[in-house]
């Protein structure tokens, strides 16, 4: 009996100590919120994508066109802190695709379309290269940014946060 409950203890103490040792996700994190907007009006379901040199974070837009950044590979939400270019996308759901490829496959290869879905915001905010936004994300401020795409030829209005301290 006393060397059943002593081996139990080890074992917790084992699992104990192997959960004490997981990894806890990058501490340097920021919180990374904003809205988009296209000529004046939220965008829902747009994917958007900040990258710096070092990290890539991601998020979609609700239907009132907010969102929040989550870092590649990090539970947490947030992204490091640094300067960001930014590409917006939105593509039709899943269940337009899927109709879209139907009809496709039902007429003659002649008449098909040149690729998939197709992205329903200006081109100039698909690329990081050719997109105008670009955003700096700083620790301890609200990172909270407006993201004005504009359907025309012109730029996007990017209008930068308020920049108040955390308390």
């Amino acid at each position: 009996m006393l060397y059943t409950s002593r081996l139990v203890y080890c074992a917790l103490a084992l699992a104990l100590m192997a959960l004490g040792c997981a990894p806890a996700g990058n501490p340097n994190l920021v919180p990374v919120t904003g809205t988009v907007n296209l000529d004046g009006t939220p965008v829902s379901g747009a994917n958007v994508v900040f990258r710096s040199e070092k990290s890539v974070g991601f998020g979609m837009t609700d239907s009132s066109g907010r969102f929040a950044l989550q870092s590649q590979g990090e539970e947490k939400m947030g992204v490091e802190p640094g300067t960001y270019k930014v590409m917006v996308t939105k593509v039709p759901a899943a269940e337009a695709v899927a109709q879209d490829m139907d009809e496709a496959l039902a007429k003659p290869v002649a008449q098909a379309p040149d690729s998939g879905p197709k992205n329903e915001l200006p081109e100039r905010y698909a690329d990081f290269v050719k997109s105008p936004l670009e955003f700096t994300v700083a620790a301890g401020e609200t990172n909270d940014f407006t993201i004005n795409l504009e359907s025309g030829s012109g730029s996007a209005k990017k209008a930068e946060p308020e920049k108040e301290k955390k308390s």
